[in-house]
């Protein structure tokens, strides 16, 4: 353990009552680095709407429109038949869209 301590004891004041120092003035002599950089970016952002979003939002609009039928008419569904081909014609769905974005994918 050291038996220097430069902390001050409870005895010295902390503020002093000096006044604070001036600014030290900005160095003219280095250039200013700190401007944004105005230059054009590599690459455009893109503008308009997500088509994953709307689809998304069309699909989840497309079931909540079954249901309101299914729920309003008097209707009945052979779930046996219908929950099978539902899962068909998801996977067939998102067999074409990863098709679709192989294609697209390779263009760009």
């Amino acid at each position: 353990m050291s038996t220097h301590d430069d902390r001050p004891d409870a005895t010295t004041p902390i503020i002093t009552g000096e006044p604070w120092p001036e600014p030290a003035e900005p160095d003219t002599t280095q250039p200013n680095t700190t401007q944004p950089d105005t230059s054009e970016p590599d690459t455009l952002e893109p503008t308009g709407p997500s088509w994953p979003t709307m689809t998304l939002g069309l699909v989840c609009l497309a079931v909540a429109v079954a249901v309101l039928v299914l729920q309003l008419v008097d209707l009945s569904v052979d779930w046996q038949l219908a929950g099978p081909l539902a899962l068909a014609g998801i996977g067939a769905l998102v067999a074409v869209v990863g098709a679709l974005g192989l294609v697209l994918g390779r263009r760009r």
